[in-house]
């Protein structure tokens, strides 16, 4: 990875925030109709929760994988002060 410059590397970061509460959202919008919403039959009520059950899932872990990518990536982006140079 390439150093990048300090507008850039702020840009970049925003991106991923961005990225990690979109996920989080969707874990939260999923699980909002898991618990709220009213079916007709248990049949439909199991479809729907499975489908539900797996946006929630894939939204953690979408969350998660951003979180990770931003923490271990940041050395790589944000420029180093004289004082850290060695």
């Amino acid at each position: 990875m390439q150093l990048l410059s300090l507008k850039q590397a702020i840009t970049r970061r925003r991106f991923l925030r961005f990225n990690i509460l979109l996920g989080i959202l969707t874990f939260v919008v999923a699980f909002y109709l898991i618990a709220t919403t009213d079916f007709a039959s248990y049949a439909e009520l199991k479809a729907r929760e499975a489908i539900y059950n797996r946006i929630a899932i894939g939204g953690l872990i979408y969350a998660a994988v951003m979180w990770i990518f931003c923490a271990m990536s940041k050395p790589f982006w944000f420029p180093f002060k004289k004082s850290q140079e060695k």
